[in-house]
């Protein structure tokens, strides 16, 4: 076992269990208290599983699992009712590739957001509850990681049939057009 102060204060904050020379599971003190608020499991030396207690109330709520030593998927209880309310995952370059968001606590993901190259694509959100995407945001490819997505395309399918009644199309974020087919006859 080893044991290490990262932050100069002359206590322990960091507990490694070890395997022979690799590292089984980690402990993290990151608050200050003496007590883990990071704990972090080894698989042949490279992190597996990660659990951290982001509101310090003593429970794990944010899950990290990963693959090679590269996060592939986090999970999340945001609002801390013991129930994972956010969810996202990540390609085998450490990418995210599509979040998934419990808004309303019902224990379904109303809000579904994909990634392409780190950047937002598409938002599909349930506002209905009935596990079918009744609003689909396009954005515009950014050409900047840093730039803010832009819209290009929004459907609305207003009445539940799975057809998108409303469809906005969008250039460098401002709304040009606007097809509605109000008679839900598929014609605008």
């Amino acid at each position: 076992r080893e044991e290490r102060d990262r932050t100069g204060d002359g206590q322990a904050d960091t507990w490694t269990e070890l395997e022979g020379p690799l590292p089984r599971q980690r402990r993290e003190d990151r608050n200050g208290d003496g007590e883990a608020d990071v704990v972090i499991h080894y698989r042949e030396g490279k992190p597996d599983r990660q659990e951290e207690d982001t509101n310090l109330d003593g429970q794990a709520d944010r899950f990290t699992t990963f693959e090679a030593g590269v996060p592939r998927s986090v999970e999340q209880d945001r609002n801390h009712d013991g129930r994972v309310d956010a969810q996202a995952e990540f390609d085998a370059q450490g990418a995210k590739t599509v979040e998934r968001q419990d808004e309303n606590d019902d224990g379904a993901f109303e809000i579904v957001i994909f990634f392409k190259a780190g950047a937002r694509q598409r938002v599909e959100e349930d506002t209905r509850g009935d596990g079918q995407p009744d609003v689909v945001v396009f954005y515009e490819p950014s050409t900047e990681a840093s730039e803010t997505p832009r819209i290009a395309r929004r459907e609305i399918d207003r009445d539940g049939d799975g057809r998108f009644e409303s469809v906005a199309q969008f250039e460098a974020g401002i709304e040009l057009s606007r097809r509605l087919d109000a008679d839900g006859d598929g014609f605008a």
